[in-house]
């Protein structure tokens, strides 16, 4: 059980651990596409039913974010940059765990 590489879609290589069980979403696109693939997702900012809000939608607060204790962060991504409303919260979320982005399909033009 040692650590893992996975690729993301932002092309960053991200070292996972070897068990994944809760996972924290910046945005409740993400948070369903983890939902519905059957993850235990802890945290959500926006609104997700059933799941605790860590803030607004792609601007996730990062305290909330890591009393939450999630082994993975997963952000959205377009054109392989990270969804989020300011580029620096990838840097800070990494202090909390690994952040993967996925490409949710979202236009560029999406808020």
């Amino acid at each position: 059980g040692g650590r893992r590489a996975f690729i993301d879609a932002t092309g960053a290589s991200v070292s996972l651990p070897p068990s994944i069980r809760r996972f924290v979403a910046t945005d409740e696109v993400v948070g369903g596409l983890l939902s519905a693939l059957g993850g235990d997702v802890v945290g959500c900012a926006g609104s997700l039913d059933g799941v605790a809000a860590v803030g607004e939608q792609r601007a996730p607060d990062l305290r909330a974010v890591a009393a939450l204790k999630p082994d993975v962060i997963v952000t959205g991504a377009v054109e392989r940059a990270h969804d989020l409303v300011d580029a620096r919260l990838v840097a800070a979320l990494r202090r909390v765990a690994p952040v993967i982005a996925v490409d949710t399909g979202r236009p560029a033009a999406a808020g």
